[in-house]
């Protein structure tokens, strides 16, 4: 009788004297499918641990005591440039509530040292 199609093409490893080697280890196998099943069981999961182990490494150090205070002086400082930047944009925008502004202080200097003190440009006094 003669052998049907599916036997005659079956994979190498399946027959009585041909042994599957495992790809990753070199580990012995009778078939085909035993050799993927130990692959998929002993090997599959390797760079999935490694991967949860260098995130798990990762986030010890940005949970770290110095990693939070660090961050918290950074947003502290974040703050205060942003607190800067609305004071020098207010200005920044309008020459004219600048010229305002500074002539307002001067007066206001001049008035309390009642001609003591005068206020130039740029916050001289003499």
């Amino acid at each position: 009788m003669p052998a049907s199609a599916s036997e005659s093409t079956s994979p190498p490893g399946d027959g009585d004297g041909n042994l599957v080697l495992c790809m990753v280890c070199a580990a012995p196998f009778q078939s085909m499918q035993d050799c993927l099943a130990h692959e998929l069981l002993k090997h599959a999961s390797k760079p999935q641990k490694q991967l949860r182990q260098r995130l798990n490494a990762i986030t010890k150090i940005f949970n770290s005591a110095q990693s939070q205070s660090e961050r918290h002086e950074l947003r502290e400082a974040l703050e205060k440039c942003g607190h800067l930047r609305t004071v020098l944009n207010f200005f920044a925008i309008d020459l004219e509530k600048m010229k305002t502004c500074f002539g307002h202080v001067r007066n206001c200097i001049e008035k309390e040292m009642k001609g003591k003190v005068r206020v130039f440009p740029f916050g001289s006094l003499v």
